[in-house]
């Protein structure tokens, strides 16, 4: 206290301790800056002392070590693509053992992932009316093997993932309690069925660096057939249907009247996108106004993807020429555009074929086009490869670059690449 008096006596009588009060807030100058943690009274406090040891023992030797153990045993389970390690595990076995997959026996091994199953996922659901309703609907589709015993693939969980996929392939209603197990299958099945397209690349790979004959190599086909099956979760279509029923409006009975259409032929989209405004309208004449701006609109949203290639070697006078033992470099370039982007050029160069003719300065095309995808004359062919030009470098997405060695035949003449 005598201190405290001294120090403001000081400052109230000597100009220079009033100054340093002034500034520094102490007549003695500026001192020493010192920090502090403010805490809680309780904690700091004596009697308080086990507790505080015993909240602090629990936080860093129990709870936090198991957050990091549960964290670190989630992530083991998993792939670099979130695909549970023991799917990859499920298909690597199936793949080997089916070298030759069709399409039933995909469908098969894709059910029997692991994320369809309640004990490795916990979003999946397996409810006491699945017993019911799934047996329904097998005898609906009529075309699931049952008698096999290849667990997991046929474990319930894996049963009822593949009966779900083929009644949305089928396009078939299902009871509302399995709408929703319906789109959660559906929203795994892509990235499943690219770690299949991994498992079975892989297996390719090693079986031709082993060069055993043992070790089968899975085919072509299987990778084809995931490629097709990935195309036909999401359109939901079977792999035999016509692919105008993609449209809206366009159901079963609707389509003979398209497909099978005396005056016009239409399979495809492309088909259908190709013919005139005033054909389109009338092969679609029992749709409603506002329905065929919506299939007009959907077609218009359609991608179409043109592919070019080129093969040269790099770092030599005469690119184009390839010969035994040179590093051929395959240049691939995939440009994606719409429907209505096409169709838009389609017409502005049948237009300007029709505008000739009108005027008496041209001769008659014999070949005039019909539509987007048909031949056309030697004037706007050169016109369309100029635009396509044009497109490849504004719209080139892809790019993909591949060195391979060219090697001789017996005929000393070289027809394939390693």
């Amino acid at each position: 206290m005598f201190m405290r008096i001294a120090k403001a006596y000081a400052a109230l009588t000597d100009e220079e301790s009033r100054k340093n009060w002034e500034e520094f807030g102490n007549p003695d100058g500026p001192q020493a800056t010192s920090f502090g943690i403010a805490l809680p009274a309780w904690i700091v406090d004596q009697k308080n002392s086990i507790l505080v040891l015993l909240v602090y023992g629990l936080a860093f030797m129990v709870i936090l070590p198991v957050v990091v153990g549960s964290w670190w045993y989630r992530s083991i389970r998993y792939s670099g693509d979130q695909i549970l390690i023991r799917t990859t595990q499920i298909y690597t076995y199936f793949v080997y053992k089916t070298r030759n997959m069709d399409m039933k026996r995909l469908i098969m091994v894709l059910a029997g992932a692991s994320e369809f199953d309640p004990q490795y996922n916990k979003d999946a659901t397996s409810r006491p009316t699945d017993n019911i309703l799934i047996p329904q609907l097998i005898r609906e589709i009529g075309s699931i093997n049952l008698k096999k015993n290849e667990p997991p693939l046929t474990c319930p969980y894996s049963l009822k993932a593949r009966v779900l996929l083929l009644s949305h392939l089928a396009r078939m209603k299902i009871p509302e309690t399995l709408e929703e197990d319906q789109q959660f299958m559906l929203k795994k099945c892509p990235a499943l069925l690219q770690e299949m397209v991994n498992v079975i690349c892989q297996l390719i790979v090693m079986a031709r660096n082993r060069e055993e004959r043992e070790f089968r190599a899975p085919t072509l086909a299987s990778l084809e057939n995931c490629m097709k099956l990935s195309q036909m979760a999401v359109q939901g279509l079977q792999q035999f249907k016509s692919p105008l029923l993609q449209l809206p409006h366009i159901e079963e009975d609707n389509l003979r009247r398209v497909s099978n259409h005396k005056k016009y032929k239409i399979k495809t989209i492309q088909d259908l996108v190709s013919l005139k405004e005033s054909d389109r309208h009338t092969l679609l004449h029992f749709l409603e106004d506002e329905k065929y701006e919506e299939v007009m609109a959907v077609l218009g949203s359609f991608p179409y993807v043109t592919m070019d290639i080129k093969s040269q070697v790099l770092d030599d006078e005469d690119s184009n020429n390839i010969t035994v033992g040179s590093l051929v470099t395959v240049l691939v370039k995939l440009t994606r555009q719409t429907m209505a982007e096409v169709f838009e050029k389609e017409q502005s160069i049948c237009a300007a074929e029709e505008q000739p003719a009108e005027d008496g300065q041209g001769e008659t095309n014999k070949n005039r086009t019909k539509g987007g995808w048909q031949q056309k004359s030697k004037g706007p062919k050169k016109t369309a490869k100029s635009k396509k030009k044009e497109t490849f470098k504004k719209k080139t997405y892809t790019c993909a670059i591949t060195t391979v060695k060219a090697t001789e035949t017996k005929a000393g003449k070289w027809s394939r690449w390693e």
